[in-house]
Formats: structure tokens, C-alpha cells, sequence
């Protein structure tokens, strides 16, 4: 039996961090183009990949200090840090440039 992945909620979305979440996330950090997802359009692997390769251009994975991709606790829920600090589009990527 597999544990069961952490979650992050963006939004009024909750998303999985299964392993095709995590590749689309690990994909955006090594600079891939979104047409790289290598799985077939319109399923749910290639809806996740994309989805974590989005949340991760728009800086949503680093929540309480801890890294979620690499760093997210089985079964966990993670809701929206009060310290990260988010404008009118997001997460605000100006936090993470110095």
C-alpha cells in the first residue's frame, strides 16, 4: 500500500502532489516548455503535470519554510502560508528574489 500524497490548495482548488504533479513541477524548475508534458492531452496524468508545472511558474510550492515538491509530508494538506505574500495575480515572486 503507497502513501498517500500531500496536498496544497491554491485557491479554491486542492491539488494533489502525486508523482505526475511533482514531474510538471520538477519540469518548470529545469527550464522545460509546457508542451514537453509527456503525457496524452485530455487525461488526468497530463491535467496534473500541467497543473504542477503552472503552480510552480507561480511560485505556490514553498509554503512554512519547507519546500513541498520535494519536502511535502504524506497525507498532509497544506493551506495558504499567512508570511508568503501574494498580490492581486498570486504569490508574489519578488519575496524569493533576494
Amino acid at each position: 500500500m503507497s502513501a498517500t500524497p500531500a496536498k496544497i490548495e491554491i485557491e479554491d482548488t486542492v491539488y494533489e502532489l502525486n508523482a505526475f504533479y511533482c514531474e510538471g513541477a520538477k519540469a518548470q524548475r529545469a527550464d522545460k516548455d509546457p508542451w514537453d508534458n509527456p503525457y496524452q492531452d485530455g487525461t488526468q496524468r497530463f491535467e496534473d503535470w500541467e497543473a504542477g508545472f503552472d503552480n510552480e511558474a507561480a511560485f505556490e510550492h514553498r509554503r512554512f519554510g519547507i519546500d513541498l515538491i520535494t519536502e511535502g509530508e504524506n497525507g498532509k494538506l497544506y493551506e495558504h502560508d499567512p508570511d508568503i505574500v501574494r498580490n492581486d495575480f498570486g504569490v508574489d515572486p519578488d519575496q524569493f528574489m533576494n
